[in-house]
């Protein structure tokens, strides 16, 4: 009995581990920790109103980049298609997130060397999001090789080649 408990245990918590290979999932996982980053690099800064207002905005992106996300695993089939879409997602959200942490330096001129630093990592945290994002286009594009289609109408194993006589039509 507790040997069908423990290899149902293990069968339960593998599969889902086994079906995180996917690219939404890997985007889902990007964008997460890119806002932790964001939140983490703009803690400590001092911006009264126009900090309060970038960090709702980049709360309000990323939940609309996960809502696309989440929508996308559930309308595209698993494809080159769907890892486009996911690619051109991330790669914008990230982008805009730090356009707009690059945007607080007009806004924040005393932390001007905090917000390159936050650039800076937050740059380096993209490039590597999209590498890792590119390593699921394999895993997304597995196509199954069947055999051979059998044909429709089977012919006569005592007539020739259809392409050497006229075969049943020519007889």
């Amino acid at each position: 009995m507790i040997s069908r408990f423990f290899l149902l245990f293990i069968f339960l918590t593998a599969s889902p581990l086994y079906a995180q290979t996917d690219s939404v999932t890997t985007a889902l996982d990007i964008v997460e920790d890119f806002y932790a980053v964001t939140e983490k690099q703009t803690g400590g800064l001092d911006g009264g109103e126009a900090l309060q207002k970038f960090r709702k905005r980049a709360l309000e992106e990323k939940e609309k980049t996960t809502g696309e996300l989440r929508a996308l695993k559930w309308s595209e089939k698993p494809g080159t298609r769907r890892f486009n879409q996911v690619h051109k997602i991330v790669d914008a959200y990230t982008g805009s997130q730090i356009e707009a942490v690059r945007g607080l330096k007009t806004d924040l001129p005393a932390e001007e060397t905090s917000i390159d630093e936050a650039v800076k990592k937050l740059t380096e945290l993209k490039a590597s999001g999209l590498k890792e994002l590119s390593g699921t286009l394999e895993t997304e594009t597995y196509e199954k090789k069947g055999d051979k289609p059998v044909p429709i109408i089977d012919r006569s194993p005592f007539e020739t080649e259809p392409d050497k006589d006229g075969g049943i039509w020519y007889r």
